[in-house]
């Protein structure tokens, strides 16, 4: 699963993406999309503010890209 051809994507960037977000493209619950960061299925975002986490969108697909490859299912 890539989001490199999302249609508001601009060539050359690399924006953050808030976990609401990832957990809407992978389609699952906050607490899975957490428990997936705690086992290292997905990768651990980055603190952006005092409330505020985001991973990168190019280290979200370099991840969905290995799990690709990867049969583990589960943590």
């Amino acid at each position: 699963m890539s989001l490199e051809h999302s249609p508001n994507r601009q060539a050359g960037t690399d924006r953050f993406l808030r976990p609401r977000e990832i957990c809407h493209l992978l389609g699952v619950s906050p607490a899975t999309y957490w428990r997936w960061v705690k086992c290292g299925r997905l990768p651990v975002p980055q603190k952006l503010g005092p409330n505020v986490r985001g991973t990168r969108e190019s280290q979200l697909n370099r991840f969905m890209e290995a799990l690709g490859s990867d049969d583990q299912q589960g943590c």
